[in-house]
């Protein structure tokens, strides 16, 4: 059992990490229906830069290689730069957006192309980002299974006769609670930082956004859960020292406590 289990956090790392690893850098990175100011500096092929002579067209295609934008114009700016305004309906999608500029000049024609990134918050992970990211779920997801196996050898009830009577208030129990309060942190924590790797990793958006809606719906709750908790302890209490106290005359309780 401990074998496969480390195997299966061995594995996750690795599968978490690869796209890490694969993936190339991109020249732009832009955040997810944002419009932005694209700005390029062009150089002739004498390695000059371009000037207002020269004229530059904008190619943008979509993760899905339909075209976006189709061979527009860009202006040329005070700082010697070919920009255009990209809308923000256009990088509506995620994932990696193929792009070309071509320019038109007396002297050369030019064609540059990149690659552009669009995620959910305009950012991407480093390597060292990710490798934290990832140590600190497996390390969750290691901690949550352990809360629930330590949570085996813990007493769920009281100290009871073969007929079912009370004979000893068991006040382990109780750690019990605690236990399933820590895991379901540990859950919520689990569900965030799944959903931040799937929104920097993944081309879709479906799995990041179905596993940020847990986190949220999850977290929501956690104040009415905690007063429910809160209640339930301090009511298991009362009941346990009323038990003790008829323990203490003699008398043993057939209760649930």
């Amino acid at each position: 059992m401990g074998k496969i289990l480390t195997l299966t956090i061995l594995s996750l790392f690795a599968l978490l990490l690869l796209p890490t690893v694969l993936a190339a850098e991109p020249a732009f990175i832009f955040k997810q229906n944002t419009p932005v100011d694209l700005c390029l500096e062009i150089f002739n092929e004498n390695l000059s830069l371009a000037t207002e002579g020269t004229t530059c067209f904008l190619t943008l295609k979509n993760p899905q290689m339909n075209i976006s934008i189709a061979n527009k114009p860009m202006r040329f700016d005070s700082l010697g730069r070919f920009c255009y305004d990209i809308n923000g309906s256009k990088l509506n999608a995620l994932g990696e957006y193929p792009t070309t500029v071509t320019c038109n000049s007396t002297i050369d024609n030019l064609m540059l192309s990149f690659t552009s990134l669009v995620t959910t918050t305009g950012t991407i992970f480093s390597t060292g980002q990710s490798i934290l990211y990832v140590v600190f779920l497996v390390l969750l997801i290691l901690i949550f299974f352990l809360n629930f196996y330590g949570m085996g050898y813990l007493p769920s009830r009281n100290q009871r006769d073969e007929q079912g009577r009370i004979m000893s208030i068991n006040n382990l129990k109780y750690f019990r609670n605690v236990l399933w309060m820590t895991g379901y942190f540990l859950f919520i924590g689990i569900v965030y930082i799944s959903s931040n790797l799937a929104f920097a990793f993944l081309g879709e958006e479906l799995l990041a956004k179905t596993l940020f809606m847990i986190f949220r719906i999850s977290f929501m709750f956690s104040p009415v859960i905690i007063i429910v908790w809160v209640v339930f302890i301090f009511a298991s209490i009362f009941h346990d020292r009323e038990f003790q106290r008829m323990l203490n005359r003699g008398m043993f309780p057939g209760g649930q406590l």
